[in-house]
């Protein structure tokens, strides 16, 4: 089967995404036609002649739809050919153009908004069903968004509506700054194109510091009192978000052990952790970023490993001191659903990897705390297997 995607020259960039997603995405299944593929048109072949042979090739159209494309009588005329020979054809619109902004004949066809993750569905299940296959992962399609908007960001800014956004005015794509759903500021910097994120909740987060870093003679009740006073060592195992997975030594064996945490009463009575992989409470980009801009939401299997989590007492009791630290740190009360910050903790993007030493072997001063450069050979093996083990997805 054949696509043919029908597309001004300044957006070509993005029918070559839509292309190499196209066929990545649905596993070469269709041949995608782009005018602007280098390699579709040979050298000394007449542009214009296989253009015509590729559209009567051709199963199925999708034209890219701006305000740009709509004012040239070339998009029209393959749109008009298309449809007296019975094509299939989908208007993808995008760049603050609307599925309402289309004029005859483009307004009599299944149109896909593909600025947003709902369109990108759109246009992948139409596909499918023209293949008879299966939907790609969602994985996949997010991809895909994040390509059309990177695009967006350039093409209104440079080409559709260069005033507007010198003027540095707030528009739904383009502008010098675009503020997201869930209140995340991007600005761009119009001369480089630098972006720079404002992440809500970022500056409140609590910033707690250990007690002088002074040079002081280590004594075992100094050195008692600082690991009962740290958050992430042995003794408040629940004082971070849930753990997900640890490794441990086997006491008898001195084995080293790997184990998927699924309760909190696993998390008190396993063996002392070496290395411990938790959710952050204060993730730079947080788990209502992606629910409220891109619609995620979690998997069969976290949210089992959360309701499992949550079914006991125990585990129920250490989330709802976490929701409460959370919201007090960031002042959020009221802002955020517990609901969300609950699935954030369990399906967050940003994990913390806690390793069980705080000083290094024999210290003897304060100073003589345990970092990374100090693990031995097998315990930054260990690091690197928990850092990117496949956990509950």
């Amino acid at each position: 089967m054949q696509i043919f995607i029908s597309h001004i020259h300044e957006e070509a960039v993005l029918a070559r995404s839509i292309q190499n997603a196209i066929r990545r995405d649905f596993l070469g299944l269709a041949s995608v036609f782009c005018a602007s593929d280098e390699g579709a048109i040979p050298a000394g072949e007449e542009w214009a002649q296989k253009v015509k042979e590729s559209l009567a090739d051709a199963e199925a159209m999708f034209v890219l739809c701006s305000s740009a494309s709509l004012s040239r009588r070339w998009i029209h005329m393959e749109v008009g050919a298309a449809w007296v020979s019975g094509k299939v054809i989908m208007p993808l619109v995008f760049a603050g153009l609307t599925e309402g902004d289309l004029g005859f004949p483009l307004d009599l066809f299944q149109v896909a908004e593909i600025g947003n993750i709902d369109g990108i569905k759109k246009l992948y299940a139409r596909i499918k069903d023209i293949l008879k296959c299966n939907m790609p992962p969602d994985k996949c399609l997010y991809d895909l968004k994040y390509e059309v908007d990177a695009f967006e960001q350039n093409y209104v800014r440079n080409t559709i509506n260069p005033r507007t956004y010198a003027e540095g005015l707030s528009k739904p794509f383009g502008g010098e700054y675009k503020t997201m759903l869930d209140g995340t500021l991007k600005q761009l910097n119009p001369v480089t194109g630098t972006a720079v994120w404002t992440v809500p909740g970022r500056g409140t987060r609590p910033q707690d510091f250990m007690e002088s870093s002074s040079r002081r003679k280590l004594t075992q009740s100094i050195m008692n009192d600082t690991i009962k006073a740290c958050r992430f060592c042995e003794k408040n195992y629940l004082s971070t978000p849930p753990e997900k997975m640890r490794i441990y030594k086997e006491p008898s064996s001195g084995e080293y052990i790997s184990k998927i945490m699924a309760t909190a009463d696993e998390v008190i009575s396993a063996p002392v952790a070496e290395f411990r992989c938790v959710g952050n409470l204060f993730e730079i980009v947080r788990y209502e970023y992606w629910k409220m801009n891109y619609d995620h939401s979690l998997t069969d299997g976290i949210r089992t490993r959360r309701d499992t989590y949550l079914d006991t007492n125990m585990g129920k009791s250490h989330i709802d001191e976490i929701v409460s630290v959370k919201h007090k740190a960031e002042q959020s009360f009221g802002k955020i659903p517990d609901a969300t910050i609950v699935d954030g903790l369990f399906g967050g993007s940003h994990d913390l990897i806690i390793s069980r030493r705080h000083f290094v072997e024999n210290a003897k001063y304060t100073i003589d705390r345990c970092s990374s450069g100090e693990l031995s050979n097998v315990e930054h093996e260990k690091y690197f297997e928990i850092m990117v083990h496949d956990g509950i997805a």
